[in-house]
């Protein structure tokens, strides 16, 4: 047994001899390493160790909760002590209660030993070529800010139920963000992200090249007239747009309270047949991929939604419990609060269509490759300024836009999508294709 199970079972013990009916112990321990990339230049390294650990308790279907920065018995004697109290005056639920355990698979790739070795010397010389690619690209792109951040380490679960799950993680994640300068002309904001498990992964020409391309593609922006037609919208405004409504629509808490226009939608239809989406917390790679949820059951495959029907809600055992269910290996969070529900990696399947076919068959109508402004993720009305869009006549993309908005209705654009392309891009926890929407009302100067 690891030093993180070993302490986490002393601490289950500890809470149920003081006088807890079931006890959940949440542990992370790491380091993380740091850089900063502000006005052209490193602004900051850092290096830190990071621990945290998060307790929960019941007592007679009471929940208490208490965390600490601190991996010590004298502190978690304390959390203890401080859940008890919570749980003796906090509401008698019949759903709170813990999971069982269940087998779980272990997962190959998501730790990279050669983490161990990397340092922060390595951190800054990475920050520094992502930096130096992005300006050698083209003299007039302007770093505003960016980061480089190395992490390692591992999370352990159990409770008294038996749950018992343990995990080591490297990560690697690094963007770029600023615009592009030419004289007195300046170009919308833009950003690049990428992200990986390896050592030997880390791209950094990628994530330098592809913003510099997108912020100098901008410059030379246009107003256009205002207009109500199709629209293509690329990988990152569907992760902003569709993403984050389908998450919280599928989300079974927010189906409980009442704040989900797909509740009893299940097995009927909610969007385009066109649209294929699934929830993976398996995912090879993936951003958010784990072996086990915030409670250490299983993560799986979810089909959510299946050529436009509603297959499934997510759910945690709270709310698996409340609606008669079980749970999907959705529980989400950290050490810092009780498990909430939350997908992990976003995946919206791929269509036949290529982008250059959907721009081709367009007369007239617009790319919208990225955006400022999210919706209203239970009602799904947005109205946000295109940050990075381009006008198509006559098939062809003809200029950048500016002062130009789009608005509309997320639950409606997904009745209206005319074609999904066979590419596909990962942002993170997103993987989605371009989305041509038949229909989409476009504001201009």
């Amino acid at each position: 047994m690891s030093d993180l199970l070993s302490f986490a079972d002393f601490g289950i013990k500890r809470a149920l001899e003081l006088g807890a009916d079931e006890a959940e112990i949440f542990l992370l321990k790491g380091d993380n390493t740091e850089v900063t990339l502000e006005n052209n230049d490193i602004h900051l390294g850092s290096a830190e160790v990071v621990s945290g650990l998060g307790l929960r308790v019941f007592k007679n279907n009471g929940l208490g909760f208490a965390s600490t920065n601190s991996i010590d018995e004298e502190e978690v004697e304390k959390a203890i002590e401080r859940a008890l109290r919570l749980a003796g005056h906090a509401p008698s639920e019949p759903w709170n209660e813990l999971p069982d355990s269940a087998p779980l698979k272990r997962l190959e790739g998501l730790y990279d030993p050669e983490s161990e070795g990397f340092q922060t010397e390595d951190a800054l010389r990475l920050a520094a070529e992502l930096l130096n690619v992005a300006r050698d690209f083209d003299e007039r792109v302007t770093i505003e800010s960016g980061v480089f951040t190395a992490t390692k380490g591992e999370e352990a679960i159990v409770n008294s139920r038996g749950v018992e799950a343990e995990e080591k993680t490297s990560n690697f994640l690094y963007y770029l963000f600023g615009m592009a300068i030419d004289g007195q002309e300046v170009s919308n904001l833009d950003f690049a992200i990428d992200f990986t498990h390896q050592v030997g992964k880390v791209d950094i020409n990628k994530v330098a090249e592809s913003f510099a391309e997108r912020v100098i593609s901008s410059l030379g922006a246009k107003s256009v007239e205002s207009f109500e037609g199709p629209a293509i919208l690329g990988p990152d405004v569907g992760r902003a747009l569709l993403g984050s409504v389908v998450s919280q629509a599928v989300n079974s808490d927010n189906v409980q309270k009442g704040m989900s226009k797909f509740a009893d939608r299940i097995e009927k239809e909610v969007v385009s047949a066109d649209l294929t989406i699934k929830d993976d917390g398996l995912l090879a790679d993936g951003f958010s991929t784990s072996a086990f949820d915030r409670e250490g059951l299983p993560h799986r495959p979810n089909t959510l939604i299946e050529k436009g029907k509603l297959k499934s809600f997510i759910h945690n055992t709270k709310t698996a419990n409340k609606g008669d269910s079980h749970s999907t290996g959705n529980a989400s969070g950290d050490y810092r609060r009780p498990p909430t529900v939350g997908t992990t990696n976003f995946i919206m399947k791929g269509g036949e269509s290529s982008f250059e076919e959907m721009v081709s068959e367009t007369k007239h109508g617009i790319v919208v490759r990225s955006l400022s402004g999210f919706p209203e993720t239970v009602s799904g009305d947005f109205s946000a300024v295109v940050k990075g869009g381009f006008l198509i006549e006559n098939g062809e993309i003809i200029q950048p836009v500016t002062d130009t908005l789009i608005s509309g209705n997320v639950f409606e654009i997904m009745k209206e999508i005319e074609s999904v392309s066979e590419e596909r891009e990962t942002i993170l926890s997103f993987t989605l294709p371009h989305i041509k929407i038949s229909r989409l009302s476009v504001t201009g100067k």
